[in-house]
């Protein structure tokens, strides 16, 4: 599920986190970590968890449960405990933060209760 690219150590993860290959309980991301502590949202898939919260191609994530967002595997680990998953977006001058609360794991992923944003500017 990822391709690493040498250049600039660039890093590529498809990140499907889901009971299902496709639906609401997805995550739905194509990420991209640059080393500047942040995700590169790459692209978002129709029907699934990222685009509930809103989330688009280019947007910025910049914080995952608190913590900076090192690498992808970083939102992969936090959205497969069940916890609620925080994450701090920018896109462009604006700022927000998207919650996601989830039911019990099932299988490998947690089912995903409910998404929220709230703007942060």
């Amino acid at each position: 599920m990822f391709l690493a690219v040498a250049a600039a150590a660039l890093v590529v993860i498809t990140l499907a986190a889901t009971v299902r290959p496709s639906g609401p309980h997805t995550l739905g991301l194509d990420l991209t970590a640059d080393g500047s502590h942040t995700l590169r949202v790459d692209r978002v898939t129709s029907g699934t968890v990222a685009q509930a919260m809103g989330l688009e191609p280019g947007d910025l994530i910049t914080s995952v449960n608190g913590g900076p967002a090192l690498s992808p595997w970083v939102l992969r680990n936090a959205a497969s405990d069940a916890a609620p998953l925080n994450l701090h977006v920018s896109r462009g001058d604006k700022r927000f933060r998207a919650e996601i609360e989830f039911d019990a794991v099932i299988g490998m992923w947690p089912t995903v209760r409910s998404v929220a944003t709230t703007p942060l500017n």
